[in-house]
């Protein structure tokens, strides 16, 4: 979070400065450079940030790569992988026994 955080910091604190610089001391004349830079500070953060998240956060990660993958899970699939990551099965070849009962057992 300290990097989204950072990110966030840099890219909206020129913004934030120009508006407090435009609006408390109005004798200034900003330069139209300086406002189009901080707007693009700012759209560039909400551009990037999906980015970030993606990229350091793993369960987003997952999320994105299923999303953009498309694939499709059945329920034998979603129980089988539920059971071998909770270790609730040691031999391969009960995997269909065990998801067929607990599709049963959901019923």
């Amino acid at each position: 979070m300290i990097i989204v955080s950072g990110f966030y910091v840099v890219c909206w604190l020129p913004t934030t400065f120009y508006y407090l610089v435009y609006n408390v001391v109005s004798q200034y004349a900003l330069p139209d450079s300086s406002y189009y830079a901080t707007i693009f500070l700012a759209f560039f953060y909400v551009c990037a940030n999906p980015f970030i998240y993606a990229m350091k956060f793993e369960p987003v990660k997952r999320i994105l790569l299923n999303l953009i993958l498309a694939r499709k899970r059945t329920v034998h699939s979603e129980i089988a992988v539920s059971a071998l990551a909770n270790r609730h099965v040691t031999n391969p070849r009960t995997l269909s026994t065990q998801a067929s009962m607990e599709v049963v057992n959901r019923s």
